[in-house]
């Protein structure tokens, strides 16, 4: 038996492959939460070819408090998007 996790993620996977409407939402609010973090992703690393490391410190200090907050509402998170499945 799997953890309740890979059992939320196996339903939402295959849910996906159906197209089923709930799960292309889902899908899609992943996205916009993933947005922001990935943004600042490519923002530090174009800072790093700059060599501009006042702003490698503030983005790795944002990077850092968005990681943590995401994974600190990542379990409320799943049960709340995931509820329907």
């Amino acid at each position: 038996m799997g953890s309740s996790s890979e059992k939320v993620w196996g339903q939402f996977w295959n849910s996906l492959m159906k197209g089923e409407g709930m799960a292309i939402i889902q899908l899609g609010i992943l996205f916009l939460i993933f947005t922001p973090l990935v943004r600042i992703i490519f923002a530090l690393i174009g800072y790093l070819k700059e060599k501009d490391f006042v702003y490698v410190v503030i983005f790795l200090i944002v990077l850092a408090i968005m990681t943590v907050s995401f994974f600190t509402g990542y379990v409320h998170l799943v049960s709340v998007i995931f509820k329907n499945v």
